[in-house]
């Protein structure tokens, strides 16, 4: 339990895993994730593993599907996978996307927000470092490219490139503004679809017009 909230594991009987310690981690990530974002909006979070699924993770109101062995042979990589998923509950969930051209938003926020998540384990430089290093990019992959069929949309761009876009923000807005920018955004918008211009157009009046203009172009 965090508070009332139930937070749990389901796993088939015997599958190795590190299973206790995630479920702890979770829940310190959910009161990191709240301090942030604002409370966790459903009435439970599950993560279920299962022997055959199509992607290693997938986000659900509420419950998260894992493929089963993801992430799992080394505890690290399960937290990566446990705090992006769990991420997805504001921005996927919460607040899901107007199309899939604008999937860079909720898998950049929650590429993002795994720092987050890991930020106790992995911020050893100070308070205030934003992990930036960790967004890699690939040449020729756009954040938002309308040119692509779904299935080819899922490149580093979306991720990565989309996660490094918003810490240049967070880095020129600061920290106050650029999370209450984003609790604005799930506020106005919850339980509703957001698109790339409106989602962008919320750091406007924060980033002024000519950084406003570089953040669209990029």
């Amino acid at each position: 339990m965090k508070g009332a909230l139930p937070v749990s594991i389901w796993h088939r009987r015997g599958l190795q895993g590190h299973h206790q310690a995630v479920l702890g981690e979770m829940v310190g990530m959910i009161d990191h994730f709240e301090g942030l974002l604002g409370p966790y909006p459903f009435e439970k979070y599950a993560v279920v593993h299962l022997p055959n699924l199509p992607a290693t993770g997938m986000e659900n109101a509420g419950i998260t599907f894992q493929l089963e062995g993801a992430g799992a042979a080394a505890m690290a990589g399960e937290l990566w996978l446990s705090a992006h998923e769990l991420s997805h509950q504001w921005y996927g969930d919460l607040v899901t996307i107007k199309s899939w051209d604008d999937l860079w938003i909720k898998e950049g926020m929650a590429t993002l927000l795994e720092t987050e998540g890991l930020r106790a384990h992995t911020d050893k430089d100070g308070p205030f470092t934003l992990n930036g290093s960790e967004f890699g990019a690939v040449e020729g992959e756009a954040i938002h490219d309308t040119s692509l069929g779904l299935a080819e949309k899922y490149t580093s761009g979306p991720y990565t490139r989309a996660a490094w876009l918003m810490t240049q923000i967070r880095s020129l807005v600061g920290e106050e503004a650029f999370w209450q920018t984003l609790r604005g955004v799930l506020d106005e918008h919850r339980f509703g679809a957001i698109g790339t211009d409106a989602f962008l157009g919320a750091f406007a009046e924060v980033l002024g017009p000519e950084t406003m203009a570089k953040a669209l172009h990029a």
